[in-house]
């Protein structure tokens, strides 16, 4: 019997396939997203891993496939919405201080205390001030190209499991993905991948799980790119 997570890997290239194909997009392109999803260095690590996020990636696939025909009539509304959850899920998490931001700043507020500064620590040195900076630098780590490309680049980060998630070739055809895209599903693909952005940053995710929904938007756009590359020079 093959390990669940197995399973729901092979599942979640099938549902991608489907998803696409419900929402209308040419059939060429649905099975290209597909096989792409399944060679991204990325997707064979998660596999590689045996990481149980892969059942979570199941989830928003079947919903689209659900809830296609509402999707396909109502693409840029629930875009907007899902860029405005998005940016709650961030706002929220800053109040979400770290412990190790209390710490820092109770011993920064404690050696001014003894310094004889009394308010300054409370401007410079404030837990949500620092919490905002924390929960920044994990949205940026994830935004970061470099952290799809390449493994020990020179801006590599202490703490960030970074792994090979793209191949070079694909880079010019995501651009064109992102350029012939329609642009009202281009709302819900923007929406959808800062939401996948946002995840992360709330649990403090520094893992190869980080940003794995963004897995579904880029395969869609790069095998976009390739058949409008196909139909222009084929």
């Amino acid at each position: 019997m093959l390990p669940l997570f197995l399973i729901f890997s092979i599942a979640n290239v099938i549902l991608i396939f489907i998803s696409l194909k419900r929402l209308k997009e040419d059939i060429s392109v649905c099975l290209l997203a597909a096989l792409t999803a399944a060679i991204l260095p990325w997707y064979i690590m998660l596999i590689q891993e045996g990481s149980w996020y892969l059942s979570f990636f199941s989830i928003p696939l079947i919903l689209i496939a659900l809830l296609a025909k509402f999707l396909r009539a109502n693409y840029k509304k629930v875009g907007r919405c899902l860029l405005f959850l998005a940016a709650f899920l961030f706002l929220g998490s800053v109040f979400n201080i770290p412990k190790y931001t209390n710490v820092e700043v109770d011993i920064q507020r404690t050696h001014a205390d003894k310094l004889g500064i009394k308010h300054i620590p409370l401007i410079f040195s404030n837990k949500l001030i620092e919490s905002f900076r924390f929960r920044e630098n994990l949205l940026f780590e994830n935004i970061d190209f470099g952290n799809y490309l390449f493994v020990g680049h020179p801006r590599e980060r202490v703490g960030v499991q970074e792994i090979h998630k793209l191949y070079f070739f694909m880079v010019p055809f995501l651009i064109l993905g992102l350029i012939k895209v329609d642009k009202n599903l281009g709302w819900f693909l923007a929406g959808w991948g800062a939401l996948s952005l946002s995840i992360p940053v709330v649990l403090a995710d520094r893992s190869i799980t980080s940003g794995i929904f963004l897995i579904f938007p880029i395969a869609y756009l790069t095998a976009l790119g390739i058949m409008s590359f196909k139909r222009a020079f084929g």
